[in-house]
């Protein structure tokens, strides 16, 4: 049974629901896998280090788990096949999106430009006046969905690896 209250979407047969206990271990297990990969293509480190990073920052982050005050963990249903999840933070009056995931065979079906309105309309129920996130700038495809979707850089990190240029 999934706690809290039922979150539905204006999408035909598509639900957002609080992870369970099982399903945030899903989520964490899909981030330490894919995060790493991230990290060492973006600031040019190896795997192995990456992992090791990724471990620690997450200790950092999530303290307490899924349980870890302001964190928010949601699972993306279509059809009540788990299509993907959610990962939100509140900081003060934004709401941060520490991590969207929607499942390769069911992207560019909607999906995650439905997701980023409830999380819109989840970040206005919660009192925020913002939306955030932060996204590898070696996926364009992400810029481009998130551009679509309203969000505007507000600053960049750049970064110059030596010995190439």
């Amino acid at each position: 049974m999934h706690g809290g209250s039922l979150l539905t979407l204006s999408v035909k047969n598509m639900k957002i629901l609080k992870s369970t206990q099982c399903e945030y271990s899903l989520q964490m297990r899909q981030l330490k896998r894919s995060y790493p990969k991230d990290l060492s293509m973006a600031f040019h480190i190896p795997l192995e280090k990456a992992k090791t990073v990724t471990h620690s920052d997450f200790l950092k982050l999530l303290p307490l788990g899924k349980d870890t005050a302001a964190n928010h963990f949601f699972t993306v249903f279509n059809n009540e096949v788990r299509d993907g999840h959610l990962w939100l933070t509140k900081y003060d009056s934004s709401l941060y999106i520490s991590n969207i995931y929607i499942m390769a065979k069911h992207r560019s079906q909607g999906i995650g430009g439905k997701a980023i309105k409830w999380i819109k309309r989840k970040a206005l129920r919660l009192g925020c006046n913002s939306v955030g996130l932060n996204v590898f700038s070696h996926n364009p495809k992400a810029m481009a969905f998130y551009g679509r979707s309203g969000f505007q850089v507000s600053h960049a990190t750049m970064n110059c690896r030596l010995g190439t240029k």
